[in-house]
């Protein structure tokens, strides 16, 4: 009995978590309360408020810094930071492969961003990722692409920026990492 009360337990603090996790999706979207594309929640909201009963504001910031310092190999936290309160994550997506139409070659698009990183005791704030132009590499030649001209040419582009952004949040704010050293 006591072993069908501790799987049920932990089944449910599993689940909890899950769901917590699948909280953070943005998604790119036209929207009219600003011009152009950008990203956004489902509701179209511009951030996700997040919930750690229990965690003070500077815990919380200590942890997600120390998780985003062990997940990239250059420090991307831009220098706007406020110790303890907030950061901004900058930083370059991996290359995004689409085409410009379908007689077209594939384009690689590395897309500049910006997150920030709001915290208050049992709360994070994570504000939409900002990318308002990319690196656009075509034949050799760099320009500027917006996120809008890849939204209006590609979905299948725009569902890997999606996973990339969602990926590395989630990543970033609920990883398990083992910090036994």
């Amino acid at each position: 009995m006591r072993k069908f009360i501790f799987i049920f337990i932990t089944m449910l603090s599993l689940t909890a978590l899950g769901q917590e996790k699948a909280n953070i999706h943005f998604i790119v979207t036209e929207n009219s309360t600003y011009v152009g594309v950008g990203f956004t929640t489902d509701d179209g909201e511009k951030d996700y408020v997040l919930s750690f009963p229990g965690k003070k504001a500077n815990d919380l910031y200590t942890e997600v810094l120390l998780r985003t310092v062990r997940k990239f190999k250059s420090m991307p936290v831009a220098q706007q930071t406020i110790e303890g309160k907030a950061f901004i994550l900058s930083g370059e997506t991996d290359a995004i492969k689409y085409a410009e139409n379908e007689l077209s070659s594939q384009t690689i698009v590395y897309l500049k961003y910006n997150i920030l990183f709001e915290f208050k005791d049992g709360k994070i704030r994570v504000h939409a990722p900002e990318a308002p132009s990319g690196t656009k590499i075509a034949s050799g030649r760099e320009y500027k692409a917006y996120l809008s001209s890849i939204y209006e040419k590609d979905k299948d582009a725009i569902a890997k920026i999606e996973d990339f952004f969602n990926k590395l949040i989630t990543d970033i704010v609920f990883s398990t990492d083992d910090d036994n050293w």
